[in-house]
């Protein structure tokens, strides 16, 4: 089970806000198959909140797009997440989840140099 949260919380090092995913190395690698299409494509919307292996807190809808020239890494408008990227964008996504399903640890979903849409810190963790 993956675990996500949005909170103003200080976490993993990070000040708040943060967007925090949280599961085992495995779960990570079925999101990864679930995802793998916004990696190969522009104009793909998928809802996390229709996976029966994510729990997400406070009622939120995420939904994650890939769309020529997205730029939103995270976006909260009332109780809506957007995570808005080009595919080429995505493809690295999915590596940052890779990095973490072969054993427990955590990364940060950051692109510092690619002036994304970022209005939380977006925090990956396969240690629990």
């Amino acid at each position: 089970m993956i675990n996500i949260e949005y909170t103003l919380e200080y976490l993993e090092g990070e000040p708040g806000p943060n967007f925090y995913w949280r599961g085992a190395p495995a779960d990570y690698l079925n999101l990864i198959n679930d995802l793998h299409v916004l990696g190969r494509n522009n104009n793909i919307t998928i809802v996390l909140n229709d996976f029966n292996y994510i729990n997400i807190a406070d009622n939120l809808r995420i939904e994650l797009r890939s769309s020529e020239k997205g730029n939103v890494l995270f976006s909260k408008n009332n109780n809506t997440v957007l995570i808005n990227l080009d595919y080429s964008i995505w493809e690295a996504v999915l590596a940052f989840f890779l990095s973490i399903s072969f054993d427990r640890s955590h990364n940060y979903v950051d692109f510092d140099n690619l002036n994304l849409v970022e209005e939380a810190n977006w925090i990956i963790s396969s240690e629990w």
